[in-house]
């Protein structure tokens, strides 16, 4: 609840800064020991082939960043997972979605479906963050894209946990 605004405010100056940082740090770390627990699923199978994309004249000539590939496959996955199951779309809506932070919500289009709706305030939040939202960004171009498909299959571990196949 308390890591939107810690992202916002994270960029200020001050000794606030450095509490949103502190609330950031807790919520890393949290996350981490989240994982020790739970497998993840589409997202990471996804991620991993473009974290390891590295390419000299790519804007990451050493490979895309971990959270940043994983930030790049969270909305389309969500959507794709929303889309294709009941399971996943009542989790992002009434799970997920209501415990989101209020300051989140401002400024995002209110869609009538709430996973739908869940998804567009995570994009929201990633472009407040100014990360990037497109592949191409990071230089992947379209004929990059059948070979990190075929990589990502490779991830069953993590397909295995995905709501839809």
């Amino acid at each position: 609840e308390s890591l939107v605004p810690a992202v916002a405010g994270a960029g200020t100056a001050g000794e606030e800064a450095d509490a949103y940082r502190e609330t950031q740090l807790v919520g890393s770390y949290l996350a981490g020991l989240a994982f020790g627990n739970a497998p993840v699923a589409a997202i990471h199978a996804l991620a991993y082939p473009i974290g390891a994309f590295a390419k000299d004249d790519a804007p990451y000539p050493k490979g895309v960043p971990h959270g940043l590939s994983v930030s790049l496959m969270s909305a389309p996955v969500m959507r794709y997972n929303a889309e294709h199951s009941a399971w996943a779309r009542d989790i992002y809506a009434n799970e997920l979605l209501p415990h989101v932070h209020p300051s989140a919500l401002q400024g995002v289009e209110r869609a009538d479906d709430g996973a739908e709706h869940f998804v567009r305030v995570y994009e929201s939040i990633a472009r407040q963050c100014n990360v990037p939202s497109r592949i191409s960004d990071v230089g992947i171009r379209g004929d990059d894209v059948a070979s990190l498909a075929e990589q990502s299959q490779l991830q069953t571990r993590l397909l295995v946990n995905n709501p839809v196949a």
